[in-house]
Formats: structure tokens, sequence, C-alpha cells
């Protein structure tokens, strides 16, 4: 699986070009996911724009196959990363999507690289850190409740 090595760490990525279809010269497409998620939440839209871009989809610092370290980290670190996986994959100038956190971090990136950006696609950016932290643990709840039921239901089948 191939891993990139950022500034100060080591993230996963899905780069569509292994999927040996036929790609033009279109703009590639970096795409980044939100907080809580992993690069998995792009592979329906990636399967459907492939055939025709190159679609590069990245789990960032400690979500999915990116490990944590425990560092922190800030929306303008994040940013950097996703320019030091272009950079490593030769790609000079992208169109950046991202979902939630994932589309304030192309914001982000397209402000502090503007030359490294041919467009945004900001798909319900939203900041965390102006999220009350009674809202995240109310989620984390839910999907806790959600998976011990899940998993109750499973092993009594």
């Amino acid at each position: 699986m191939p891993y990139v090595q950022a500034i100060q760490h080591i993230l996963h990525y899905f780069d569509s070009t292994t999927l040996q279809q036929p790609q033009d010269a279109a703009t590639p497409i970096i795409m980044i996911h939100g907080l809580g998620s992993s690069q998995n939440y792009w592979m329906p839209v990636i399967s459907e724009l492939a055939p025709n871009h190159r679609c590069i989809a990245l789990d960032t610092y400690g979500a999915g196959r990116s490990p944590s370290h425990g560092e922190k980290v800030t929306l303008g670190n994040l940013a950097d990363d996703v320019v030091v996986v272009m950079d490593e994959l030769k790609i000079k100038k992208a169109v950046i999507a991202g979902h939630s956190m994932g589309g304030t971090m192309a914001v982000m990136i397209a402000l502090k690289y503007p030359d490294r950006v041919a467009g945004i696609v900001p798909v319900g950016p939203v900041n965390p850190g102006s999220v009350k932290p009674e809202m995240f643990r109310s989620r984390i709840e839910t999907v806790l409740i959600g998976m011990l039921g899940f998993l109750h239901v499973s092993h009594a089948c």
C-alpha cells in the first residue's frame, strides 16, 4: 500500500492510476475526507471519475491507515501534508475536493498554495474548532451505542 512521508507524519493514499484505466491529461483531483472518516469515503466517487481523471484520496494524519503519534496538528499543517503528497506524486496543480473538515482543508490549501490549486470542491465544509465539544461527545456516544447494538445482534445470530 502506498505511503508518503509528510512533514511529521506518514500518510496513506490511494491513486487511481493503480486501476490501470485510461486516464487523460485532465487535472488530477485530490480528495480529502472529513473528521472521523477515511479515504474510503471517496471510493464511490473515484469509481465514477477514474476512467477520465487521476484521483488521489488520502488518509489525513491519524485517520484510516495513516498512523497517529499524538502530535497536535492544525488545519495549516494538514494542508502542508497534502502539498507534500502532491510533490511526491509529481502533481503540479490539482483540484482539491474535501468533505466536512476536508472541505475546510481544501479552502486552506487554496489560501496557502494558490499556485498549486486549479479549483476546490468543498462539500459541507466545517471547522471542527468551532464545534462545541458536547456535540462531538453526543456523536461519539451515538456511534458507540449503535456499534454495541450491532455487535450484540451479530453475536446472537
